[in-house]
């Protein structure tokens, strides 16, 4: 995970859900794509397989809430950790720090995130480049063929391939 920017993450907290959502967008480092808001489920980049895969809005709830948790900690172990604040600061930054990161479990602020988090992550238009790059079939093991050149070559994400 890159490095924690306070100031943005202070500025966002103040901003609930919709600075959640930001937090997330800024650091999540996978690839998600919600490609139509009614089906309730979006596509994840598995590097394991090369391939998307389908997720499920709770899966979503999950890796929000894990990425926002494990900020949480990491801001919170800094604070503890920081010399030139005193105790009773630490004590109140660390409180309120972890009243919000005890929220992320809840379902209800799951929702509102991810409501927010759809704005960064909707992208209809992919519907049209799954699967359908031209001339290439993907293969076991990560693999494309290129059925001109026969040419193979890894998969990557930009191939959009889900089979």
């Amino acid at each position: 995970m890159k490095n924690l920017n306070f100031k943005f993450l202070y500025e966002q907290l103040q901003n609930n859900s919709i600075g959640y959502s930001r937090i997330f967008s800024e650091y999540y480092e996978g690839t998600i794509i919600i490609l139509n808001l009614e089906k309730k489920h979006g596509y994840i980049w598995d590097e394991k397989t090369k391939l998307y895969k389908i997720i499920s809005i709770t899966y979503m709830y999950d890796i929000i809430s894990e990425l926002l948790m494990k900020i949480m900690a990491m801001m919170i172990t800094s604070i503890k950790e920081n010399d030139v604040i005193d105790d009773e600061t630490k004590l109140k930054k660390v409180k309120e720090l972890t009243a919000t990161k005890n929220n992320f479990g809840k379902n209800e602020v799951l929702k509102n995130i991810y409501e927010c988090f759809l704005k960064h992550y909707l992208d209809e238009s992919m519907i049209l480049k799954f699967d359908a790059e031209d001339n290439s079939i993907p293969l076991v093991g990560g693999k494309i063929i290129n059925l001109h050149t026969g040419k193979i070559v890894d998969r990557t994400q930009k191939n959009y391939f889900i089979y």
